[in-house]
C-alpha cells in the first residue's frame, strides 16, 4: 500500500506595505475622528467618507483575491484528496457488508445455542425465550456456561414470582395473564387487585338490584303501617319496595 506523502511545495508569503498605510491610516482616522462638520461643508463630510469607503474597500478587494489564490492549491489538494477516499470507500463498504454478514451468521449460530441451553432448563410451558432474552448472551466473550446460569437464575426468579402471586394476588387467575405477557410482577399484583374489586362491586350491584323472592312456604299478606317521610325518603322507600317486589297502596 503506497504512502502518504504531502509537502508543501511554496509556503505563501504575502509582502505588502503594511506598516506604511496603517501610519498613515491611523493619522487620517485621528483627524477625521476630530472632525466637526456643519451645513457649510457637509459636501466635505460626504467626500471624506467616500475616500475612506474606496480605501476600505480597495483593501477588501486585495484580501479576497489573494485569499482565491492562495486557496487554490488547498482546494485542488482538497479535492484530489476527496477523490481517492471515494474509491477506497468502495471496497471498504464491500468488505464492511461481508464482515457484517459474517457476524450476524455467529449471532444466529450462538442464538440457537442459547436457545438449546434454555429448552434444556424446567421452565413454565408457557415462557418463551424471546421473554428472557439478553443480547449479550451472542457476544463472543460470553460462553454458553455463562448463559445457562443466567438462564437458570431469571427461571428461578420467575418461579419465585409466580409463588408470590399464587399466595397474595387477590385474584391468581388474572394476575398469572398479566404477568405472563411482560413478567412484571407488580403489575400483575396491582391488576390482579383491581379484578378482584371490580368483581366485589359487581357482586354488590347483583344483591342490589336482585328482588327478594318469598320462600314456597310463605304466603304474602297485607300490613298495615304509618311512616313519617321526608318526600325524598318517601322516594327511597318506594324504590326498596320496587326492586324488593313489594306492593304498596296509598293509604287513607
Amino acid at each position: 500500500m503506497a504512502e502518504v506523502k504531502v509537502s508543501l511545495v511554496a509556503p505563501g508569503t504575502i509582502s505588502f506595505n503594511f506598516e506604511e498605510l496603517k501610519a498613515e491610516i491611523a493619522v487620517k482616522a485621528a483627524e477625521y475622528s476630530t472632525s466637526v462638520y456643519t451645513a457649510e461643508n457637509i459636501a466635505t463630510a460626504k467626500s471624506d467618507r467616500a475616500k475612506l469607503n474606496k480605501l476600505k474597500d480597495a483593501l477588501k478587494s486585495e484580501r479576497i483575491k489573494r485569499e482565491k489564490e492562495f486557496l487554490k492549491p488547498f482546494n485542488e489538494f482538497k479535492e484530489q484528496v476527496a477523490e481517492l477516499i471515494s474509491i477506497i470507500d468502495e471496497p471498504i463498504a464491500k468488505i464492511d457488508a461481508q464482515v457484517k454478514s459474517f457476524e450476524e451468521a455467529e449471532r444466529l449460530d450462538k442464538k440457537g445455542d442459547c436457545i438449546e441451553v434454555f429448552a434444556g432448563i424446567p421452565h413454565p410451558e408457557w415462557l418463551d425465550y424471546m421473554q428472557i432474552e439478553n443480547p449479550k448472551w451472542y457476544n463472543k466473550t460470553t460462553s454458553l456456561a455463562t448463559v445457562k446460569d443466567e438462564i437458570a437464575k431469571r427461571v428461578m426468579e420467575i418461579e419465585s414470582d409466580l409463588n408470590i402471586i399464587s399466595d397474595a394476588s387477590a385474584d391468581p387467575i388474572t394476575s398469572l395473564e398479566y404477568y405472563k405477557r411482560d413478567l412484571n410482577l407488580q403489575n400483575a399484583l396491582a391488576e390482579g387487585k383491581r379484578a378482584y374489586e371490580i368483581s366485589l362491586k359487581k357482586e354488590e350491584l347483583k344483591k342490589v338490584a336482585k328482588p327478594k323472592e318469598t320462600t314456597p312456604d310463605e304466603e304474602a299478606e297485607w300490613v298495615s303501617f304509618r311512616a313519617l317521610l321526608t318526600p325524598t325518603q318517601a322516594k327511597a322507600l318506594g324504590g326498596f319496595c320496587k326492586l324488593n317486589g313489594i306492593k304498596l297502596e296509598k293509604g287513607e
